[in-house]
């Protein structure tokens, strides 16, 4: 806001305008203007060393406000089908369908959404929409594996108390002659499930534990 630029005037009231938060600064308090004064300025001594001293706290205090704000706006909920079991001579493979519901709680339109992501251990492989979802193996500091999957949504954005519903496709091998398991007329695959919901204001991580038991009767 130093030396009343038009420009940035302009654009602060357009954010505004918008209900996005912002970060204010200025090296001077006289150029804040009497209908900004009520909101919070960064004031620095026009050094970048105490711009970066200052603005640090103010940026992490928004970011942790953009995330309840959006966690607020967006609820997101899981359920996971029966599991079905496909027996094999030499390999037995289990399938279940997850369902997430992503569910705009506000009046307002939500933010845009850009991807999810769901987190699962890497001997699993999903698809959407009878297509392989994209992933990412990688290991985590305290050595697990894990493999992202990228689920790109059909819809951006969702209307006051709209929802969304997807219905995602699980699979692992269960068993194989080479493993050197006994196997077995049932299985079952317990853990915790990660999902991201990747939006314009921020990423929504979710936990969930789920079980689901693999049979050739699924019911």
């Amino acid at each position: 806001m130093t030396g009343k630029n038009a420009n940035v005037f302009y654009e602060v009231g357009y954010a505004h305008a918008k209900g996005k938060l912002c970060a204010l600064l200025t090296q001077n308090v006289s150029d804040i203007p009497f209908d900004l004064k009520h909101h919070t300025h960064v004031v620095y001594d026009g050094s970048a060393s105490d711009l970066s001293a200052k603005l640090k706290p103010k940026l992490e205090w928004l970011k942790g406000e953009t995330q309840k704000r959006a966690e607020k706006r967006l609820s997101v909920s899981c359920a996971t089908g029966s599991g079905y079991l496909e027996r094999g001579q030499h390999m037995h493979n289990g399938e279940f369908t997850l369902e997430l519901t992503l569910r705009n709680e506000s009046d307002a339109r939500s933010p845009e959404i850009e991807a999810y992501y769901v987190v699962t251990s890497q001997a699993w492989n999903l698809s959407y929409q009878n297509t392989e979802c994209p992933y990412d193996d990688s290991e985590r500091s305290d050595g697990k594996k894990i493999r992202k999957h990228l689920v790109n949504p059909n819809i951006r954005r969702l209307a006051p108390s709209a929802f969304e519903k997807l219905k995602i496709d699980c699979r692992k091998t269960l068993w194989t002659s080479w493993s050197g398991e006994e196997q077995s007329e049932v299985y079952s695959a317990k853990g915790l499930l990660e999902i991201e919901v990747v939006t314009s204001e921020g990423t929504l991580p979710h936990e969930y534990s789920i079980q689901v038991d693999f049979d050739e009767i699924p019911f």
